[in-house]
């Protein structure tokens, strides 16, 4: 197991995160209920920080609630609602970027009428295979990493804000060359109901490992990554806060390079173990160490495990998975919980949903989609694989205990990672 240490700094954001049942991947090492976080609901409005349509990518923002109900996307553009669309989300739908978003590249709003209930926006074409989490909660700093300004990539910063007021923000970024400080970041603002983008790769290009921190002084922004191969393939991630848990149901695909990125955003070191689970139970250990202050460690993953990340204090955790194949990146779930929402599983070819059982017994896990439902039982510490086929889109997760769930698409134009959103039943 390859480790190599990097400077990085990040302070991250609040988000919720989720996995969907998938083929088996190694189990984690088993985690007391008694340090499961309790989960926070899923909420009636989502923020989806970058949606785009052309010839390039075919997307749409697939929906899923715990209960019937209808849901309205909005695409704003300088200030002004570009186009809205209403949908029926029954208890799973969706709506083509297209149909709201002729041509470009904007930010959207789902409002539902009623929840818990999630959106995450998917898109296959030449520009490659995307699955993009939109948050329903802003912190007050967001963290992205793992990152990358090499050699034939481009890593822009999407900045999303949807809010009636302009928002002004600090932008600090990291690489593996430490701190790296750009008069351009320092102060940037955000026009209410609209977005910006920052070209990172002609600010600090041919960085590996690249993070940002952003702290915002005045409004909220909604920032994701966007990382594209001049040879094909995208990657787009969305922004985190610190926690001291995170959970991985699959650690990649193996067709890719397979890196867990750790920031540390704090002044003072954080000591980490990683362990793994696989399709049985409760793997070995696989790592543990210490993250030095704003800096950032990386580990290299095997493909067929899946990961629990226990820190002594909050930082940041990320998959990213690179190769001729494609790219993909995702924060692991910082929560727990019995009941999930999974918008987009089935929407992408060759859909898997992992489910992952952190706690010492065995659970069994109801799967619900728009083609009908089925019961897996998830080993200790360990974890469940379901293939999935095409569908409209979505499912729901029920456990008898406190999962994990997540999923990854494969096709010729690439590979995506999504976790779900974990809600409180009511």
């Amino acid at each position: 197991m390859k480790r190599t240490t990097l400077l990085l700094s990040l302070v991250a954001a609040g988000l919720f995160v989720a996995l969907l049942p998938v083929r088996p991947v190694p189990t984690i090492p088993t985690v007391p209920s008694s340090v499961i976080a309790v989960p926070v609901s899923a909420t009636s409005v989502a923020y989806c920080g970058w949606v785009r349509s052309d010839s390039a990518i075919d997307m749409s923002v697939q929906l899923a609630s715990s209960r019937d109900t209808q849901a309205t996307v909005t695409v704003l553009q300088n200030g002004e609602v570009v186009s809205s669309e209403p949908r029926a989300v029954a208890p799973f739908g969706s709506v083509r970027v297209a149909s709201v978003l002729p041509v470009g590249v904007e930010g959207a709003i789902v409002e539902f009428a009623a929840g818990p209930a999630a959106a995450t926006a998917v898109g296959d074409g030449v520009l490659g295979l995307v699955a993009a989490s939109c948050p329903s909660t802003v912190p007050d700093v967001w963290v992205l990493g793992g990152g990358s300004t090499a050699e034939g990539l481009t890593l822009d910063l999407r900045l999303f804000n949807p809010f009636p007021e302009d928002a002004k923000l600090t932008i600090r970024a990291l690489s593996e060359n430490g701190s790296e400080p750009d008069q351009s970041l320092e102060a940037v603002s955000v026009p209410a109901q609209s977005s910006r983008t920052i070209a990172l790769t002609d600010i600090l290009g041919f960085r590996e490992w690249l993070s940002v921190e952003i702290e915002q002084t005045d409004g909220r922004v909604i920032p994701t990554f966007v990382e594209q191969a001049s040879a094909g393939g995208a990657a787009v991630l969305s922004g985190v806060a610190p926690a001291s848990e995170w959970y991985f149901p699959f650690g990649g695909v193996p067709e890719l390079a397979n890196t867990l990125v750790l920031v540390n955003p704090s002044a003072t070191p954080i000591g980490y173990q990683v362990g793994r689970a696989t399709s049985s139970g409760a793997g070995e250990e696989l790592d543990r160490g210490s993250v030095d202050p704003r800096q950032v460690a990386t580990i290299e993953l095997a493909a067929g495990e899946g990961y629990i990340v226990q820190a002594d204090g909050p930082m940041a955790a990320f998959l990213v998975s690179r190769g001729e194949g494609g790219r993909a990146s995702v924060a692991g779930s910082t929560v727990s919980a019995k009941d999930w929402l999974l918008p987009g599983v089935g929407a992408l070819p060759e859909t898997t949903v992992v489910i992952l059982n952190p706690t010492l017994d065995d659970i069994t896990a109801t799967v619900v989609s728009g083609l009908g439902q089925d019961k897996v039982v998830v080993a200790a510490g360990g974890f469940t694989s379901v293939s999935v086929p095409v569908s409209e889109g979505g499912m729901q997760v029920s456990a008898t205990g406190p999962v994990v769930v997540g999923w990854y698409a494969v096709s010729e134009n690439g590979v995506a990672y999504a976790i779900g959103r974990p809600f409180v039943n009511e």
